[in-house]
């Protein structure tokens, strides 16, 4: 008993979050359980990442270029983004989807569970509007803890508006 109680959709979701995480890690810890049921509470509306795939290339051999969808009121909204590395192209890509520039403020990264397979924490300052709002994201994929963390910061910033 954490002292969560969820409805019984909440609780399908988050056992389905639960079972991708025992796929990637070998062990699981409360910290692990924790922040997979702090995401099910704080993800209740706005956008969410649907996927996203990153690629070397373009006529820049330096430059990434990232393709990214996420679903927002029950749409799929796609997006492109090219950058200097994976996580500033799908920042660009999701900027890109909404047709606004959003400006990185602040990133932090964080280990929140120890092991090789530890799940890292993303902390994003995103401003857009001369407003600055906070972002959080969780995975043991830090490229997509930071795509989460980004579009956490952007619904925080349209549910103040």
């Amino acid at each position: 008993e954490m002292g969560y109680d969820f409805q019984r959709e909440k609780v399908d979701e988050l056992f389905s979050r639960f079972k991708e995480l025992t796929d990637v890690k070998k062990e699981i810890f409360d910290t692990d359980i924790e922040y997979l049921a702090q995401g099910s509470i704080s993800k209740n509306c706005g956008m969410r990442l649907h996927s996203f795939e990153v690629n070397r290339g373009g006529s820049n051999r330096g430059e990434i270029e990232a393709h990214v969808i996420v679903d927002s009121r029950g749409t799929s909204i796609e997006g492109r983004g090219r950058g200097d590395g994976p996580v500033n192209a799908i920042f660009q890509g999701i900027n890109n989807l909404l047709n606004r520039d959003f400006s990185l403020k602040n990133y932090s990264i964080r280990g929140i569970t120890g092991g090789a397979d530890a799940q890292g924490e993303v902390r994003v300052e995103v401003e857009a509007d001369d407003m600055v709002r906070v972002g959080r994201g969780v995975d043991t994929d830090i490229i997509k803890a930071s795509a989460i963390a980004y579009i956490d910061a952007i619904n925080n910033i349209e549910n103040s508006q």
